[in-house]
């Protein structure tokens, strides 16, 4: 009895470094006081970044396919005979990000 078995794998990855998500940002409300001929208050508000989450992003996609045959081999007759086998075909698709706080203001 004898076993064959074929493999053929095939894959692509990318990879995306810093991806903000999720930024966070806060409203900061400032005064400025015109001349003293109106002495009229100008509010303006400005968005800041206080931090956040910022990330890697992994993608990776494989393609794998796998041929396996057993032969069972008579050697006074040399008959050969397949017993059992199989043909497998897979797909798979992963992602991965790794989540890590930044804090730049």
């Amino acid at each position: 009895m004898s076993h064959d078995q074929n493999d053929i794998v095939l894959g692509v990855g990318y990879k995306v470094n810093n991806l903000n998500l999720f930024q966070s940002k806060r409203t900061i409300k400032s005064k400025h006081r015109r001349g003293t001929a109106g002495n009229k208050e100008n509010t303006q508000q400005t968005t800041a970044n206080i931090g956040g989450f910022s990330n890697d992003l992994n993608i990776r996609f494989d393609f794998s396919f796998r041929n396996q045959a057993a032969l069972n081999r008579d050697i006074l007759t040399g008959l050969t005979q397949a017993t059992s086998g199989n043909k497998s075909l897979q797909n798979k698709f992963h992602w991965l990000t790794i989540l890590f706080l930044s804090s730049s203001h």
